[in-house]
């Protein structure tokens, strides 16, 4: 028998035709090798033109696929375009396959990843801001073309970006990125473009502005992924040596190879470049102004420095502001520039704004600037007293001022360099010269100052070390004359006696709020000259006071003990407030030790209200454990927790409690103080209170002082509907467990809350104590009815009277309250007598007895009520545990069927059985006796009369249940169907139909049926409705809504539910019977005349 593969080829081709798509072939020809022989080509010729295929191909270094589609005239320039960036798209991957495969440690590499900013951009890795900008590339550039921009973080899909805002490259780009040079030959050969640009396929961009990448060629791609082989094989291929586009408008400055080879700290591709003879000029500059030598430096590659300088680099060229001596004066390099002394750097002064003249700032710099907290700079700091000296040696005077006037010494001494002081000192620097203006200080001033937080670490002994060398050259040298060379700032020439310069300092080590270990001791090392110190502060009595005043005790104690006069009585005081209102108990501590006679002020009612009023918790907590009592009261009464809780503060309400303080206490007007703090909605203190043991529930010590006495935390945060506060407490760890007369009282407090009733049933409902389906009690105020039964539902719709509820019983609803939950009936419940006084509330709590709630609302409530129970989405479990949504159906309630079929039946609304019907109402459900649901509307209809109080005419309420009889018909309720009595249901509407009594409410019953139903004898008696059923569906979508039906306003009349808690049972009333009594029908007759 012939077989498939002996088939010509061109059939075989034909049928492929007719296949899906690229991967039906593939699965034919993967079928035999024949197959596979014979159609491979043809599988080929579909996917060629498809980018995504060529480039997985390179990605995965299969030559011979690419081959293949090469062979089928594939494009090797084709651009693969992409919304995301290859370098970020690939990280991410990486990641997700370490959280799937180890997932702790995944996470904390991805978190390192990105707190090491490796999402960034790989020029600027390990260069801060303030070296970018001491550099000079954080100026920014203009004009940019389109063509050369683009935003490094722009999504989306390709389709919608345009084209600067897309991400592409190409095969070749792939290839040269894997070091594939077999693949790379190959495209090369056939026809890729060696200088095809890629837009955001690596990581590097170009400064200054870094949210900018370029367009690269492979050159660059070769060079910034570190290949060897693969960046010579590309210059030996003719790759040209400008790697990006033209920038900045006419400027033909490029970004060349020896650029990006120095950039990647790529000694192999300079070699290849310069060996090669590719590049010869060294000193080119890029679209920034910088040369290969400035990347080379920022990267510290001295091997690539060295070779720059070979062929030809400039040693002084400018990198930016600076040429490399300066950069490396600043940045902490004092072996490198050293380094670059010995190659012939020459340091070149810099224009300062506020400056007629250049400044040589190397010598500044290298003397005091900061220490640098990289590897680079820290390695080098032993080499920095040897660069200063190397730096006077080559012209820089010893006096050189920086911009503000500060000389080296002056920097020196600030950051307790003592041996760069000493060094300085030996060469001749001045050291009774000053800074400038509005505050000029000396060398001995910059040393005591402690003007950084890394000068107040350095270790013991630097600073006195310092202190030490400027005093003893100031006793050794005179005072210096103005130098017109080395004036400070605007030219003003400044210098002072020794003097001076000791009283100063001797006052800013007293009166400055900064730490070291040395300050009193350097103080001890000044006080010989007491003299001149008393000369400059003999009009500041106040010294010791100012000295304890910012924290310097030693200093201080140091002072007391040499025999400077004491503070008096008022600034003793005054200390003692400061020290509370800016809470420093080491203060109060301090004056306790060394001035006993503050004891008794201290130690007082008043301090610790000063404290609490200042939110001081540390020195409320320090005069608490020295003994002073937080039972006191202040002259208005109030108590130290009723103040720290006015104030607002947390803290010191915190220190009260946990020292004693009683978290239920009461204010003078009788309230719970922690009801007080819910009103001012402070969830920070409540939690404070209730980790202290506040109580939630109950109250201690009922008081009558105010009328909101008797009510618990919770009950007043409902109340006030505080729905924060309610969260606060139910979520809290102490939150007690409520007793069932507690629940009660709280859910009773809930459907009275006057404000966000919806909200504060989520926030109970964050308790496990809260059940929306529990079963409660509720006394009933009167001696002979006892308690009733009731779930918060019930409740609910008990106390919906004028669908002012509507919202709440759709939460609860929501919540999972079950609408179809029966409630049991009280014992003896039949002797239980409510007297006609009784709230009508207590009356419906009574009714739902028995019952379901939705059975009630069938019967009693609007139709909007009915429809929220049914259309709410139901979620199962509190609102913390969002799991799958339902509605509540009728199905959820089937053991009830017949009693809500009943309830429609007695309540004679179409609409409501519309709403019942959409839901599930069984249509052939029948009672005990087989009446179905036609029998038992006619049954009603017929024991069922206006009331003398309802507004409704007759026509109306005969008209109503005609419409409810059309609904059934319509929706194939069987009224054929015979009762035990063996009359069918169309029997009894046509028996009310041929009615021809006295009766007007029959009579007019009977015209409406025959106005809605037809009857047909053959061959059984028919129905047929006249005209289309009512439709519950209008007002649908707004349940919700305030403004509902004008049924609904009708039905829930505010003057007829007055008449309702009079008496009144229903809208109609229910005989019983099966007749109308006449004297009934003669008394309606009579008022409606």
């Amino acid at each position: 028998m012939p077989s498939a593969l002996h088939l010509p080829v061109e059939l075989l081709y034909e049928i492929a035709g007719y296949l899906d798509g690229p991967a039906d072939l593939s699965s034919w020809t993967r079928s035999s090798r024949a197959f596979h022989a014979t159609l491979a080509p043809l599988l080929y010729r579909y996917v060629k033109d498809d980018p995504a295929v060529m480039c997985w191909a390179c990605d995965e270094g299969r030559v011979d696929i690419v081959q293949r589609l090469l062979d089928a005239g594939a494009n090797p320039n084709v651009a693969w375009i992409q919304s995301d960036s290859r370098w970020l798209t690939l990280r991410e991957l990486h990641y997700a396959h370490c959280l799937q495969s180890q997932p702790f440690e995944g996470e904390r590499e991805y978190h390192s990843f990105i707190r090491r900013g490796d999402y960034r951009v790989n020029f600027i890795r390990g260069l801060p801001l303030w070296i970018r900008q001491h550099i000079g590339f954080d100026r920014y550039i203009m004009d940019y073309f389109l063509e050369d921009g683009y935003s490094l973080y722009s999504h989306g899909p390709p389709a919608s970006l345009t084209f600067p805002d897309q991400c592409y490259w190409t095969p070749l780009h792939i290839a040269v990125a894997w070091g594939n040079d077999e693949l790379v030959n190959l495209l090369l050969d056939n026809g890729a473009d060696i200088n095809a640009l890629s837009r955001h396929f690596c990581q590097c961009a170009l400064l200054p502005d870094i949210n900018v990448a370029p367009l690269w060629t492979p050159l660059h791609t070769a060079m910034c992924h570190g290949h060897k082989s693969t960046t010579r094989l590309l210059l030996s291929r003719g790759a040209s040596i400008n790697l990006t586009t033209r920038y900045g408008g006419k400027d033909n400055n490029r970004f060349t190879a020896l650029h990006s080879a120095c950039n990647a700290n790529f000694l192999d591709a300079v070699l290849a470049v310069l060996d090669g003879g590719y590049q010869a000029d060294v000193t080119v500059r890029d679209h920034n102004g910088m040369t290969p030598l400035t990347y080379a430096f920022c990267r510290g590659n001295w091997a690539i420095i060295d070779l720059l300088l070979e062929h030809g680099a400039d040693i002084n060229d400018e990198l930016g502001s600076f040429n490399a001596l300066g950069h490396a004066c600043l940045l902490g390099y004092y072996a490198e520039a050293l380094r670059l002394l010995d190659l012939g750097a020459i340091p070149k002064p810099y224009l300062f704004e506020n400056r007629s003249d250049p400044i040589w700032f190397h010598l500044i710099a290298a003397a005091g600037a900061p220490d640098i907290s990289s590897p680079r700079s820290s390695a080098q700091t032993e080499y920095r007293q040897e660069l200063v000296v190397r730096l006077i040696e080559h012209g820089i005077g010893v006096d050189e001022r920086a911009a503000n006037g500060a000389t080296a010494l002056m920097e020196a001494a600030s950051f307790h360099r003592a041996d760069v002081v000493k060094a300085l000192l030996s060469l001749g620097a001045d050291v009774h010269l000053v800074d400038g203006p509005p505050w000029p200080t000396g060398a001995l001033q910059k040393a005591v100052m402690l003007e950084s937080e890394e000068v107040q670490r350095t270790p013991k002994g630097a600073m006195l070390n310092t202190v030490h060398a400027v005093l003893q050259a100031m006793e050794e040298a005179t005072c210096s004359t103005t130098i017109g060379l080395n004036m400070g700032p605007k030219g003003i020439g400044l210098d002072e006696p020794t003097d001076v310069h000791i009283a100063k300092a001797f006052g800013l080590l007293c009166i400055l709020p900064r730490p070291h270990e040395d300050k009193s001791k350097v103080a001890a090392l000044l006080l010989p000259y007491k003299k001149a110190i008393d000369s400059v502060f003999e009009a500041r009595p106040d010294l010791i006071t100012a000295t304890i005043m910012e924290t310097n005790y030693d200093v201080a104690k140091l002072l007391l003990d040499r025999g400077f006069a004491p503070p008096c009585n008022i600034m003793l005081d005054m200390l003692i407030y400061e020290f509370i209102t800016n809470d420093v108990s080491r203060g109060l501590h301090y004056m306790l030790k060394q001035f006993p006679e503050t004891t008794p002020q201290i130690l007082s009612s008043q301090s610790l209200f000063e404290a609490v009023d200042a939110g001081s918790g540390y020195c409320l907590e320090f005069l608490i454990r020295q003994g002073v009592s937080i039972s006191c009261r202040n002259e208005k009464g109030d108590s130290l927790l009723f103040v720290a809780c006015m104030s607002g503060d947390d803290s010191t309400v915190e220190v009260l409690l946990k020292n004693g303080a009683d978290p239920d206490e009461y204010t003078q007007d009788g309230r719970l103080l922690t009801t007080v703090v819910a009103l001012g909605q402070s969830t920070e203190m409540i939690r404070v209170f209730l980790e202290y043991g506040a109580s939630v529930h109950s109250v201690p010590q009922a008081s009558k002082k105010s009328p909101d006495s008797d009510m618990s935390l919770l009950d007043m945060a409902i109340t006030n509907g505080l729905d924060e506060i309610v969260e606060e407490i139910v979520c809290h760890e102490n939150y007690p467990t409520p007793t069932d007369e507690e629940i009660s009282t709280h859910w009773q407090t809930l459907m009275d809350a006057p404000k966000n009733p919806a909200a504060l049933l989520n926030s109970l409902l964050y308790s496990s104590t809260f059940d929306v389906n529990q079963i409660f009690t509720i006394p009933i105020p009167d001696d002979h009815a006892g308690n009733v039964l009731t779930t918060p539902l019930c409740l609910c719709v008990a106390l919906n009277r004028l669908d002012d509820k509507v919202e709440l019983i759709g939460e609860l609803v929501s919540n999972g309250a079950d609408i179809h939950k029966l409630l049991p009936v009280r014992p003896n419940s039949q002797n239980h007598i409510l007297r006609p006084e009784c709230e009508l509330k207590y009356k419906v709590l009574c009714e739902l007895e028995g019952t379901t709630p939705f059975g009630w609302a069938i019967e009693n409530s609007s139709m909007r009520l009915v429809r929220i129970m049914l259309t709410t989405p139901w979620i199962y479990g509190n609102p913390q545990r969002h799991n799958t949504e339902a509605t509540q159906t009728l199905e959820h309630g089937s053991d009830f069927m017949l009693s809500y079929a009943k309830a429609a039946c007695r309540r004679q609304d179409p609409m409501i059985f519309s709403l019942l019907f959409k839901h599930g109402l069984d249509r052939t459900i029948q009672d005990e006796d087989s009446n179905t649901l036609v029998h038992m509307i006619c049954d009603c209809a017929e024991t069922f009369r206006p009331s003398g109080a309802n507004p409704w005419a007759l026509e109306s309420a005969a008209e109503q249940s005609a419409f409810c009889l059309v609904a059934c018909v319509q929706r194939g309720v069987p009224y054929q169907q015979k009762n035990k009595k063996g009359a069918s249901g169309a029997d009894r509407v046509l028996e009310i139909s041929n009615y021809s009594g006295d009766c007007r409410y029959r009579r007019k019953l009977a015209e409406k049926y025959r106005l809605k139903i037809a009857f047909t004898n053959e061959p059984n008696l028919q129905l047929t409705a006249k005209c289309p059923a009512l439709d519950d569906s209008d007002g649908e979508e707004d349940v919700f809504d305030s403004d509902d039906d004008s049924d609904d306003e009708e039905f829930f009349d505010e003057d007829f539910f007055a008449e309702l808690n009079d008496g009144d049972a229903n809208f109609f009333t229910w005989t019983g019977n099966d007749t109308w009594d006449d004297e009934d029908d003669e008394s309606n007759e009579d008022e409606e005349e």
